[in-house]
């Protein structure tokens, strides 16, 4: 499941656990600091300094959250493309299923709680 600290995240983390507790899985949450900058430049070395801190926060409460439900959670911090990095992170620990969340229409958020 990726998380990056937005509100819709928790009611998302929320499906997530419940659907890893029906089925006895891990969720492997993943926290995705996309890359950009240029190489050197002292803002971008700032810049991932206050993401890795606020990623390591992000996930520590995620991870808390699941472990109070009973569930196993892994934590994984990745960079570049969220995208990309979600989907290769995917392929390399050969997961079942793909958690997200977006801030949409309620047409999008029916979407998500009818996959979860």
């Amino acid at each position: 499941m990726a998380v990056d600290g937005s509100p819709i995240t928790r009611e998302v983390l929320a499906k997530a656990t419940d659907l890893a507790l029906r089925y006895d899985a891990a969720i492997h949450l993943v926290y995705v600091i996309q890359s950009g900058w240029s190489e050197g430049d002292v803002t971008r070395q700032l810049a991932i300094r206050e993401l890795e801190e606020e990623s390591a926060a992000i996930l520590s409460e995620a991870s808390q959250e699941i472990a109070r439900k009973g569930c196993t959670a892994v934590i994984h911090r990745e960079g570049g493309h969220p995208g990309n990095a979600i989907v290769e992170l995917a392929a390399r620990i050969n997961a079942d299923l793909i958690v997200l969340g977006s801030v949409g229409t309620a047409h999008d958020r029916r979407a998500v709680e009818h996959k979860a």
